[in-house]
């Protein structure tokens, strides 16, 4: 909030709309990654059942980050523009 003067000389208001839709899908993107696993990992009292959930969220972090590494790769140009 201290930096808001500043940051209002620096951009047109457009950029910060532009800046709130691109935030608001890349926090949507973030719960859909992790399937909001890394909440339940503290939770099991057997550490192999702790450690299945560790794999099971990276496994679909790693799947999510692939698929969005093809779409921006494949759609790139028509989403910058």
């Amino acid at each position: 909030m201290a930096a808001m003067p500043i940051a209002s000389r620096m951009y047109r208001p457009e950029e910060f709309g532009l800046a709130a839709v691109y935030l608001a899908g890349v926090g949507l993107m973030i719960v859909i990654a992790n399937g909001r696993y890394e909440v339940a990992i503290p939770m099991p009292q057997d550490d192999r059942a702790g450690l299945s959930l560790v794999i099971v969220c990276l496994v679909l972090s790693l799947g999510v980050t692939a698929i969005a590494a093809v779409a921006i790769w494949w759609f790139g140009d028509p989403l910058t523009s």
